[in-house]
């Protein structure tokens, strides 16, 4: 849990840093009441679409800064590797899920339980991490499954979270470092 925060709080500096650089003033911290908050005239956005690979879960999201100024995280941990996440943070409110997609997505949660994974239940693609249990509450979108961009052309922030977050326990119930005895 600690990571994911450490990670969502270093996106939001960072993409603050990038408003900054453009013509926009910076958006203010959440948690910094005495800066004056932007109004959606002012922040710049871009509206993307995106889904699982079978096409069975679909959504669509506001993004500030646009992908081509925002930078994604590319984090080492294990759940990232192994799920393939690039992550952009879209707050929930600029996030639609389309025909009821998020309900049909399947979840794992693992560790502390307080975030959950969505893949589609019938691809198998992950799509995100729900970040319910953190103020702004947000999505850990991967962008690999947003449509019609070039993930080469996106700027990238690598987090080293294997070094940064002990290994999440074995649920697997084999033995001997997760091999089946024969």
């Amino acid at each position: 849990m600690h990571l994911i925060a450490t990670v969502a709080k270093h996106a939001l500096h960072l993409n603050r840093r990038a408003a900054a650089n453009s013509s926009a003033k910076p958006i203010p911290s959440p948690t910094n009441s005495t800066m004056t908050t932007m109004t959606t005239e002012q922040k710049r956005y871009g509206e993307y679409d995106g889904g699982c690979h079978c096409g069975y879960i679909s959504f669509s999201f506001k993004l500030s800064p646009p992908l081509e100024e925002y930078t994604v995280i590319n984090c080492n941990c294990s759940i990232c590797r192994r799920m393939g996440y690039l992550l952009i943070y879209p707050p929930y409110e600029d996030v639609t899920w389309h025909k009821s997609s998020k309900e049909r997505c399947s979840v794992y949660q693992f560790n502390t339980k307080t975030m959950d994974h969505l893949f589609c239940p019938k691809c198998g693609a992950s799509i995100c991490i729900d970040l319910r249990s953190h103020e702004p509450k947000r999505y850990g979108i991967s962008a690999r499954t947003v449509n019609n961009i070039d993930l080469d052309k996106l700027s990238y922030k690598k987090i080293d979270g294997v070094n940064k977050v002990g290994p999440a326990a074995d649920l697997s119930g084999l033995e001997h470092g997760g091999k089946a005895e024969a």
